[in-house]
């Protein structure tokens, strides 16, 4: 490679500055291109770029393998502290989500998500890197104090423009800003807190934009999950405005609450219609872990939470079908009449 460099790349620069100087350069392109030398430096330049392109690859990926790594003796790529490292800098890690993976997949979009998401370089200096096939992380260097704010109004831009351009949908994740002390060591945690902040799009929906300042306060509120008892009574009832009119107004009261608390609730619920299903049909033992890991699968396959809605109504529909057969025959729901009996006396 020393040798190439020595003596062949020159060619390609003598070709540059013949035409600079106004000498016949396309008699004179036409000459060397008939000589071995030139198509020699020609391979040679095509063989620099793609060492280039190979060994920029290959930092990314020892990057991307150090942010997904939670172990605490990964260590952060030198040249990333090499490179970004300055007095004072401080470090804020954006994550973006991507919601249809194999439209982005088959339209060849990552690059120009990866470039709209260097808009966030008017804050500071910015290293766009595909970190898997589902997430893009952008690591923001800035010898200021960038707020929440301006990087949120900034990765909402990034949503509406790609939104327009690329038609993908997607949500982003914002870590608490670190300083130099502390960033550079704790760069794949602040990169898991990120990512960690996009599954709130459970809750909030597509294109949200939250912060793991807003995940914290969720998950430290202190406020609970409201009661089911009216939802299931009016299950119970065949009462099918009542029961979507307190599903809705459930649903709004878990959107206030962090994510795990609203699924766990969302599970408890799916867990009480379950349990009075089997009622109705003569089967009073408990769920057991499978039953349970097969209502979690079910709920897992629902990306929001408006859509989970769905699930639940088709869920009340088999019990409500199951009641009327059971008016039809004239059997009595046993359950119902034993802790009626039991309450009264």
């Amino acid at each position: 490679l020393l040798m190439s460099n020595r003596v062949y790349n020159p060619i390609g620069e003598m070709v540059r500055t013949a035409s600079e100087e106004g000498l016949p350069s396309e008699a004179m392109a036409r000459q060397l291109e008939n000589t071995e030398l030139y198509s020699i430096a020609q391979t040679y330049q095509t063989m620099v770029q793609r060492l280039n392109h190979i060994n920029l690859r290959k930092e990314q990926e020892d990057l991307a393998a150090y942010l997904i790594s939670r172990e605490k003796t990964a260590k952060l790529p030198e040249w990333v502290e090499e490179t970004y490292a300055k007095p004072g800098v401080r470090i804020r890690v954006v994550v973006m989500r991507l919601s249809d993976i194999q439209d982005l997949h088959s339209n060849n979009t990552e690059e120009a998500i990866a470039f709209e998401m260097e808009t966030l370089r008017e804050l500071g200096n910015v290293l766009v890197l595909p970190v898997d096939h589902e997430f893009i992380a952008a690591i923001l260097f800035s010898e200021e104090s960038v707020t929440e704010e301006r990087v949120t109004v900034a990765s909402q831009h990034i949503l509406e423009v790609t939104g327009e351009l690329i038609h993908i949908g997607m949500d982003v994740g914002i870590s608490e800003e670190k300083g130099e002390t502390e960033g550079f060591t704790e760069l794949n945690l602040m990169y898991q807190m990120a990512r960690a902040a996009t599954a709130y799009r459970f809750i909030y929906g597509m294109g949200a934009v939250v912060t793991e300042g807003e995940m914290a306060q969720r998950a430290l509120n202190g406020e609970q999950a409201p009661s089911s008892e009216e939802l299931i009574q009016r299950l119970r009832q065949s009462d099918r405005t009542g029961f979507s009119a307190e599903y809705r107004k459930i649903v709004g009261e878990l959107k206030k609450l962090s994510i795990q608390k609203a699924q766990d609730a969302l599970m408890e619920i799916a867990g009480q219609m379950q349990t009075y299903r089997n009622s109705l049909q003569y089967r009073f033992e408990p769920l057991t872990k499978k039953d349970y890991e097969v209502l979690a699968g079910q709920l897992a396959s629902y990306e929001y939470m408006d859509d989970v809605e769905e699930w639940f109504f088709r869920m009340a529909e088999e019990i409500w079908l199951i009641l009327e057969r059971n008016r039809q025959t004239g059997r009595e729901d046993v359950v119902e009449k034993a802790i009626a009996y039991l309450q009264s006396n």
